[in-house]
């Protein structure tokens, strides 16, 4: 499985449980997508072989139809990040 962590996730210690467990994970910085709009990371992530995208971005299933997407999107409840 393939996942990629939005730019609001950069905490390196957050790949590690995934990585451990044999998941490759990315984040947009890795990919030099950084500053991109959500739509674009979107359409980008969906066109890749990405499953996954990790966000604490309580706010893009407001702002995005999802639907459109073949990626899965997880919105992490989080204070800080």
């Amino acid at each position: 499985m393939l996942i990629l962590l939005d730019e609001n996730l950069l905490n390196k210690q957050l790949k590690q449980p995934f990585t451990e467990r044999g998941y490759r994970v990315l984040n947009v910085y890795d990919l030099r997508w950084q500053g991109l709009k959500d739509r674009e990371i979107l359409e980008r992530a969906s066109s890749y072989p990405f499953d996954i995208f990790i966000t604490a971005d309580k706010n893009l299933p407001h702002q995005q139809n999802l639907s459109r997407y073949s990626i899965r999107v997880i919105v992490l409840n989080t204070r800080a990040t």
